[in-house]
């Protein structure tokens, strides 16, 4: 408990009695603080009364709480600023409620209800209580047409909140015709203690996904003031409120109007005309399309005729043009031709006669030839025979000297039996003090050679100085 009158429920520690008393004598803070501690045990109150004497201190209040039935009977009420915010506007003298709330006794000895809820209750309470909310919520802007969301020109989409058992959800689910929505269904208290909290969490949730829906849709079939509560509430007003997706109310029948109905971004009389107004969008965006694809068509075959036209056109002026070109190009044709013609034959009459010339050259040069080659045969008659005899004579040169090779072959003197020696380096030995002993000769046959290592030296000269 907060504000100047409120210091608290319980009170300073006990006093100590005066030894001797009875036992069962309390002291005033421990009576107020028993009687706390059984009307704590109560936790939430309900009452039913009527509220007057309504006291308004920065944001808190407090009131009484009148016996609607007449009898001098009331309970202090307090209000803080938690609550005030919400339910300030329900607080009319004469105004008939249910408040809910936490009684306490104070260190005064004031009993008092510290107030979490007001429930107006009637007709009457109810319509106040309506006219309250919206006067409140229409100072903060809720009702402003420039902040509504316009719905979009496509809706696939939609997100349903209402009562499963009631007959709105077929009404809107009938009417809405088969044009390939996708419904997302939330069921809802629709009226009673939980129908505030009911719809309010389904239009948070349903309210975040606008990477889902296109737009919402809550509906309820038609009912009293009194039935219609929920969707007078502030807390339904403020999800629809916060929702980024656009909010399409159809509450009740054409008569009847809710605080939902002014926050929603678009407002329907009843579930039936929710359904119309996105069959009809949906039918208007069809007929669009279809105009659209006509205008298209139309447009193209406009364009397709004068393309055409003007293709014809241009087909005219091009075969126009190509037969005066064919003309001119045959007429200078025929004059080329008859040109080439008559260069032609000139060509020919020049070469006929250059091949009578050379005819006759050929005739001259033949006769030529024939005399030439007689002279040539005779001539080569008496060559061969010159080229005959000189045969001979080196013939017999070359046998001449072929003897005289044969005799000087080594190959020839060795098979007669003498042998070629050589020293290491192939040097031939004429003489044997070219070589010194021990070292190593080699002796060709006329098959084979040997190698040998020279052991003694047998030289006459040689001899005789040993001698």
């Amino acid at each position: 408990m907060t504000d100047n009158d409120t210091d608290g429920l319980f009170l300073d520690s006990p006093q100590e009695i005066p030894s001797g008393r009875e036992k069962d004598i309390v002291s005033v803070a421990q009576f107020l603080e028993r009687a706390n501690k059984l009307l704590s045990a109560m936790t939430q109150t309900r009452v039913h009364g009527e509220i007057a004497e309504v006291s308004v201190r920065d944001r808190y209040a407090f009131f009484r709480l009148k016996d609607i039935s007449g009898k001098d009977c009331s309970i202090e009420c307090f209000i803080g600023w938690q609550r005030y915010d919400r339910f300030g506007h329900l607080l009319q003298d004469g105004l008939e409620v249910v408040i809910s709330g936490e009684p306490g006794i104070y260190k005064t000895g004031r009993f008092r209800i510290d107030v979490t809820e007001i429930e107006p209750i009637g007709e009457g309470a109810l319509r106040r209580a309506f006219e309250a909310l919206k006067k409140k919520l229409d100072e903060k802007g809720f009702f402003a047409t420039e902040r509504k969301r316009p719905v979009p020109e496509i809706v696939e989409n939609i997100g349903l909140i209402t009562s499963e058992s009631g007959a709105a959800i077929h009404d809107f689910v009938t009417n809405l015709g088969n044009y390939g929505f996708r419904i997302f269904f939330l069921d809802v208290f629709v009226e009673g203690d939980y129908a505030d909290a009911s719809i309010t969490e389904a239009l948070v949730n349903l309210g975040r996904r606008s990477d889902l829906l296109d737009v919402i849709v809550l509906i309820r079939g038609g009912g009293s003031m009194e039935s219609l509560k929920a969707f007078n509430s502030e807390s339904v007003a403020e999800a629809i409120f916060a929702s980024r997706v656009p909010v399409i109310t159809g509450v009740g029948h054409e008569k009847d109007e809710t605080i939902a109905d002014y926050v929603a971004d678009i407002r329907c009389s009843t579930p039936t005309a929710v359904a119309a107004l996105l069959r009809n969008n949906r039918q208007a965006l069809l007929q669009k399309i279809d105009d659209h694809a006509d205008y298209a068509v139309s447009a193209m075959e406009e364009i397709l005729e004068s393309y055409r036209s003007r293709i014809e056109q241009a087909v005219t002026a091009i075969t126009t043009e190509v037969d005066a070109l064919l003309d001119f190009c045959a007429t200078e044709m025929g004059r080329l031709t008859n040109l080439i013609e008559a260069r032609y034959q000139k060509i020919f009459r020049v070469f006929d006669d250059i091949q009578s010339g050379f005819i006759r050259v050929l005739g001259r040069q033949w006769e030529r030839m024939r005399q030439d080659s007689h002279a040539v045969r005779t001539a080569s008659g008496e060559v061969l025979h010159n080229f005959e005899l000189l045969l001979m004579r080196f013939q017999k040169r070359l046998d001449t000297g072929q003897a005289t090779l044969v005799s000087l072959n080594p190959e020839a003197i060795l098979r007669r039996g003498y042998s070629i020696t050589s020293d290491e380096n192939n040097h031939v030995l004429k003489r044997a003090v070219d070589v010194q002993p021990a070292s190593r000769v080699r002796i060709k046959l006329s098959e084979g050679q040997l190698s040998a290592k020279v052991e003694r030296i047998t030289d006459k000269g040689r001899a005789d100085d040993q001698g």
